[in-house]
């Protein structure tokens, strides 16, 4: 049953799914459940997997539940007696809930290579994103088994159909210039954290010339707005550039430096 648990868990986190693993670490005289029992709660009080029902069981499901809402993971602990919980067993319980919540979320622009590669590290380093392009034949949810959305549409008023907040990256790599223009005006009226756009630098200096002469606003002058995309690292293949929008991404919503981490010649020396 863990097992099952455990992946359930590792499912819904990839999703971007917000709930709270619920583990029973301790236990003293009689309890419902051996150590190591789980369940998983979601923010409406639907669970998955048991700690042992009954009353102790609707108690900690509302205690997670509060936990979400708080966004804050907490141990709790119970003793199984009448003037409690109205149980018998004698014993006493603590668990631990760890939640999880979407800290953010990358909506990628273009199925392609770039796209698919983008996806690929997105599941192995188990970050939520969404995938959208104009084509049925790479807008296929069998090229991203781990998105948690997959939409063909076309790209005219995209933004409408998806749900982008200030947590929300973007990152526009569809196949051909014009695309990249249409989506890159839409995401400028939105609240999006970050707009990354592939391209040479004189490539984005025209393009964004051009917008501002259609719409009086360059992206350019958008603090949001990462183009060329990603880090520079130096190459240009589909799985590389994945790496640097990556790492882009990553550095931003994390505030880290960026920088190696390498010790000096001297001891103790950070370069």
């Amino acid at each position: 049953m863990n097992r099952e648990i455990i992946e359930k868990a590792r499912k819904n986190q990839q999703k971007g799914n917000t709930f709270a693993l619920v583990t029973l670490i301790d236990t003293a005289a009689s309890s419902p459940r051996h150590v190591g029992a789980q369940m998983i709660v979601y923010e409406d009080g639907e669970i998955e997997g048991t700690i042992g029902g009954g009353t102790l069981e609707a108690t900690i499901i509302e205690q997670a539940v509060e936990a979400i809402k708080a966004g804050e993971s907490c141990k709790v602990e119970h003793t199984l007696e009448p003037d409690e919980l109205g149980m018998y067993c004698g014993g006493w319980a603590e668990f631990f809930i760890d939640v999880y919540q979407r800290d953010f979320h990358l909506v990628q622009f273009g199925a392609g290579h770039v796209g698919e590669a983008v996806g690929q590290i997105a599941e192995i380093i188990g970050r939520s994103y969404t995938v959208v392009d104009d084509r049925e034949e790479y807008a296929d949810p069998a090229r991203f088994p781990s998105a948690e959305q997959v939409l063909c549409a076309d790209f005219d008023d995209v933004l409408k159909k998806i749900n982008v907040d200030e947590n929300t990256y973007l990152s526009i790599v569809t196949r051909g210039h014009a695309a990249d223009e249409i989506v890159l005006k839409q995401a400028l009226e939105t609240p999006a954290c970050y707009i990354g756009m592939i391209g040479s630098a004189t490539k984005v200096k025209r393009l964004c010339d051009e917008i501002e002469e259609e719409i009086s606003k360059n992206p350019l002058d958008d603090e949001r707005f990462f183009s060329p995309i990603g880090l520079g690292l130096g190459t240009s293949s589909p799985g590389d550039i994945a790496v640097s929008l990556w790492a882009e991404v990553l550095k931003l919503h994390t505030g880290g430096s960026g920088k190696h981490m390498k010790i000096g010649e001297k001891q103790g020396e950070v370069e």
